[in-house]
Order: C-alpha cells, then structure tokens, then sequence
C-alpha cells in the first residue's frame, strides 16, 4: 500500500444531511493509480454517481487528499451494508484503495 494512504485527510460536504457514523469512502479517481486528464476524472466519477444513484445507496460528496492538501480528488462517503460492497465499488473503479 501507498503510504501516503495512511496519512489521507478527508472534508465532508454533507451540509444536506447528518452524517452517518459508518460509512466507506470510494473515488472513480486515476484507476490503477495512474494520473488522467480531469476531464477524464470527471467523466468517471459522473457515472460513478449515476451508478450509485441507480443502486439506492445513501451517500454524500468526500473529498479526499495528502496531509499537506496539496492533493485533493473527490469521491463519495457511502453507506454500504457491509465493507465487502465498499470493497467490491473500489475494485469495480480500479482504485488502489478504500476507506471504510
């Protein structure tokens, strides 16, 4: 594992709700860790709501990043039923990693 995964900090945007106290965090962000255009970023991350919307889940924009904040990439807080299905989004968006 990256270590820089250990160090990540995340701002919740759940001005719309009260967040819950369990919950996974996944990104359609640079799969296989590799960087791409943010058109392209966004283009993934515009389906991955569209997919999560269309699954029922509960969830609310994460951004996530480096300690320093010099990194940031948006993702999801979600509620999953267990971390097997927060697993399962994070390997479908080939992300080398969750946080649940």
């Amino acid at each position: 594992m990256n270590e820089e995964y250990k160090h990540a900090r995340f701002r919740l945007d759940c001005k719309a709700c009260e967040a819950p106290s369990v919950f996974g965090v996944i990104t359609a962000w640079n799969p296989d860790g590799k960087t791409l255009a943010d058109e392209m970023n966004a283009t993934a991350t515009a389906m991955m709501r569209r997919e999560l919307d269309g699954a029922g889940f509960t969830y609310f924009r994460v951004d996530g990043g480096s300690l320093s904040g010099d990194y940031i990439e948006p993702g999801f807080g979600v509620v999953f039923s267990d971390r097997e299905k927060c697993i399962a989004w994070g390997r479908k968006y080939r992300q080398e990693a969750i946080f649940g």
